[in-house]
């Protein structure tokens, strides 16, 4: 079994076990593109994440109906790509994994990205089933519980991925500065753009 196959696993016994996902992420130093379940995004088209390799990544956990975290954390994900450069700015995907996919479907998922003006081709928003939404929410550690009411109550935890799928930074909580994250996503920006720049 593969070292990421082993962290997950564990890590959604303990989803499991506690109704939430694990606080701490499956992958320091692997790839998000060893796992291979593939998510469906926004038009019905399927995404396999692999498909992603070679971008710089924004991935966050959200839902469509939240009406406290969720509507901060999409403002701080504009805010964050606002700070960008205006070059970085044009090679950053940003990538929202649902988390409740009984109601975001793709249908629901495009109609929110227009309201919300995320309707770029940079915008990714994506949908699968429960046991896929567990896997990634240990991977990003995103902490997710139903409530009383039957609700979603969630962490919000912002990763930034590199090209070949390694979490290189996150930041937990809203409303924060973005400059953090900016500076990292820059970085790996120019670097990508720089070794991707023919010999002399």
């Amino acid at each position: 079994m593969k070292p990421i196959r082993t962290a997950v696993a564990a890590a959604l016994w303990l989803g499991c076990a506690t109704g939430a996902a694990a606080s701490e992420p499956a992958l320091r130093g692997d790839s998000i593109y060893q796992l291979e379940a593939a998510w469906t995004d926004s038009e019905n088209r399927p995404v396999a994440l692999a498909s992603l390799r070679g971008k710089v990544l924004v991935a966050t956990m959200a839902y469509t109906t939240c009406e406290s975290a969720c509507p901060i954390l999409f403002s701080d994900l504009q805010r964050l790509e606002r700070a960008l450069s205006p070059a970085a700015r044009e090679r950053v995907w940003f990538v929202i994994f649902s988390l409740d996919p009984e109601r975001d479907t793709p249908e629901r998922l495009r109609e929110f990205r227009v309201r919300r003006g995320l309707d770029s081709p940079r915008w990714l928003f994506l949908t699968a089933p429960a046991d896929r939404v567990r896997e990634m929410s240990a991977v990003l550690a995103v902490q997710y519980r139903r409530d009383g009411r039957g609700e979603l109550v969630h962490s919000s935890v912002i990763s930034v991925v590199d090209a070949e799928g390694v979490i290189r930074h996150q930041q937990a909580g809203l409303g924060l500065d973005p400059a953090p994250l900016a500076v990292v996503i820059e970085g790996l920006v120019s670097s990508q753009a720089g070794s991707a720049s023919p010999a002399p």
